[in-house]
């Protein structure tokens, strides 16, 4: 009688979320391929007109996005409010005089999805600089942790044959989303965390790529404040999520 209420339980919770996320509160559901240029303003000086000749035959720097949802920008109320978007404004522009983002990644894609689908596109762009979000659909579709790491390494022994700095945010903590009904949450926040491992583990093999910790990093302003980090299904940041992304991007590689 137990193990049949337990069965029952865990279906109801598994309906509710579904429904509640995809049904009842959608999202905005952004197209993958998106492209932004970002360029610095000219100054207004005697010699505007040199530096205007100047900026049309800079080469934008390349920076290309890819994973999941998350690096889609699913639940902002724009695509610009993701945080590749907001992390180009707020750093790479101080840097650079034109940026161009390619934004590859693809809602609801696992390991295996970038591995196939948008590793080859991206050594395509010659890119200067990859932005890699990817693993929560792998927690949340009951990925084992053998399959994560040869998907991820797979990923990784593509991608570092370009030039490109490579920045991998590892998953975020489920434990804060209130979608989530235990023990789904428990569970999920769990295997993040192992994940993460592996993520970071596999990560110390190569110079030139570095680890955003978004699990711990954002985790404390998304508890204190759900309403106003999460979207309206609950589950996804909000444009004010991304910031925090935003945030904890820009501390860990400054």
């Amino acid at each position: 009688m137990i193990i049949v209420l337990g069965i029952a339980y865990m279906a109801i919770a598994y309906k509710s979320m579904i429904d509640y996320a995809i049904k009842e509160h959608p999202t905005v559901a952004f197209k993958p391929g998106a492209e932004f240029l970002y360029a610095q303003q000219v100054s207004q000086n005697a010699d505007q007109n040199i530096v205007q000749k100047s900026d049309r035959k800079t080469t934008p720097f390349r920076y290309v996005v890819i994973g999941d949802s998350t690096s889609v920008g699913q639940g902002a109320k724009v695509q610009t409010d993701n945080y590749s978007c907001q992390y180009a404004q707020l750093v790479l522009l101080k840097q650079h005089p034109a940026i161009k983002i390619y934004n590859l990644a693809v809602s609801g894609a696992k390991t295996e999805d970038v591995s196939a689908k948008q590793v080859e596109a991206t050594i395509a762009l010659d890119p200067d600089l990859i932005m890699l979000s990817i693993g929560a659909n792998d927690v949340t579709g009951l990925g084992n942790v053998e399959d994560f790491r040869r998907n991820y390494t797979m990923i990784l022994q593509q991608l570092t044959r370009t030039k490109a700095k490579i920045v991998l945010l590892n998953i975020p903590a489920f434990s804060t989303s209130p979608l989530l009904w235990e023990p789904y949450k428990s569970a999920a926040h769990w295997q993040a965390g192992k994940f993460n491992e592996i993520i970071q583990e596999i990560a110390k093999t190569e110079s030139n790529i570095r680890v955003v910790d978004i699990y711990r990093g954002t985790e404390p302003d998304f508890r204190r404040f759900p309403k106003l980090n999460f979207s309206q299904d609950k589950f996804h940041p909000s444009s004010a999520g991304y910031e925090v992304w935003t945030r904890v991007i820009a501390q860990t590689l400054n």
